[in-house]
């Protein structure tokens, strides 16, 4: 939307107005995230902020080439036909608004692959994957990763199974 912000004409105007409406979405959110207020209240007050945007959404994606951009129109439409999604956070209790919990978990991959360009080979492709995994569900659950790690080793050695980090 940060584009259509920044475009001139009709497309800026309802890019404009899409992120004061997000933005009153997310106020609300975040009020009800902190307990302030309660579910039914949040839907309450989400009900004509989600009526705004899908009506403005609606208005750029069926708009003439002359009020709004190609792009726009696209975009537009394609989050209309995803709209039920936008609300999960708001019908679905445990529903978040936004991604950063999946970005941050997997953040220390991503780092990893760029500093040292990846792996060369499916097999290392395979160990890469799963050790990460390993370590992040260990760090989630609190366990010391050399820790578990020297104890399956040892387990392998010892012919026992495996402690779980489950």
């Amino acid at each position: 939307m940060r584009y259509w912000r920044e475009t001139l004409g009709e497309t800026g105007v309802q890019g404009a107005m899409l992120k004061l409406a997000s933005d009153a979405a997310f106020h609300h959110w975040y009020a009800f995230d902190d307990g302030v207020i309660e579910r039914p209240e949040l839907i309450l007050k989400m009900k004509p902020i989600r009526e705004e945007i899908e009506r403005r959404l609606a208005r750029i994606r069926d708009g003439g080439e002359k009020d709004f951009t190609k792009k726009a129109r696209g975009t537009a439409g394609d989050i209309l036909r995803l709209k039920h999604a936008l609300w999960v956070c708001v019908d679905h209790e445990g529903a978040v608004p936004t991604n950063n919990q999946a970005e941050r978990s997997i953040r220390k991959a991503v780092l990893w692959r760029k500093g040292s360009f990846g792996a060369n080979s499916d097999a290392g492709c395979r160990f890469v994957e799963r050790f990460l995994t390993v370590t992040g569900t260990a760090r989630r659950r609190g366990i010391t990763i050399l820790e578990w790690l020297t104890a399956a080793l040892q387990a392998e050695l010892d012919g026992k199974p495996l402690q779980s980090l489950i």
